[in-house]
């Protein structure tokens, strides 16, 4: 799962925001360019930079997955009945985390953080 700290108590009933917090505008935002920069980088002879926007032929070679968690995957999504768009999304999505990470190759708890969020976004979204 991706790491996120914990939300003390007293800091909730507190009016000062403090600029180093994890959540504030200033973080998220060195955040998002950090993974930009990555994105960048991973596919500059294409015109879309972004993890979400590249073309999926190329998203795929660049991915660079291990075998077993490639089995990981194709076992899980089939299990729970995803389908390749779905299972897309949960590529993209894990790439994201791993870049968030800063790791170069997508560990299967990247994979399953994808997996939770995909999961409950769209039993979300069928209610």
């Amino acid at each position: 799962f991706l790491n996120v700290p914990k939300v003390d108590l007293n800091y909730l009933n507190n009016e000062k925001k403090y600029e180093d917090d994890f959540f504030s505008d200033s973080n998220i935002r060195k955040i998002i360019k950090k993974v930009q920069s990555k994105s960048i980088e991973r596919y500059e002879s294409e015109l879309d930079y972004f993890n979400g926007k590249i073309n999926f032929k190329l998203f795929f070679e660049k991915l660079n997955l291990d075998k077993s968690l490639e089995d990981f995957i194709k076992l899980s999504s089939k299990k729970l009945g995803l389908s390749f768009r779905q299972y897309e999304k949960i590529l993209r999505l894990s790439r994201t985390i791993a870049d968030i990470e800063d790791s170069e190759k997508i560990e299967k708890e990247h994979v399953e953080t994808a997996f939770f969020y995909i999961k409950n976004l769209n039993f979300t979204m069928q209610k």
